[in-house]
């Protein structure tokens, strides 16, 4: 991805492994209030594809950067779309309810 909008490397490859086994960063728009959006640390125990075997999924949602202390507003408030483009790709990813 290596994309300058997103605060750092590590959050960047976190992104992009959401839905795989480990820790991934996925952000969510809110149903609640249109225009914003919560970012979920989320963890798995198996890939989502692999239908097979217990599912652990365990989602926190975050503000910071767990690992530079980045406000994730910031990133929104750099490229909304982006984070948009995200967002709908993984919202299969986060259940609220």
């Amino acid at each position: 991805m290596s994309n300058k909008n997103i605060c750092c490397e590590i959050l960047e490859s976190k992104i992009e492994t959401a839905g795989k086994r480990g820790l991934a960063v996925i952000p969510f728009k809110s149903p609640y209030k249109p225009f914003n959006y919560i970012f979920f640390l989320q963890s798995r125990n198996i890939d989502e594809e692999n239908k097979t075997g217990i599912h652990t999924v365990i989602d926190i949602a975050i503000k910071y950067c767990p690992w530079c202390g980045t406000n994730l507003s910031t990133l929104i408030e750099i490229d909304e779309k982006l984070i948009e483009s995200i967002a709908f790709r993984n919202k299969h990813l986060i259940k609220l309810f």
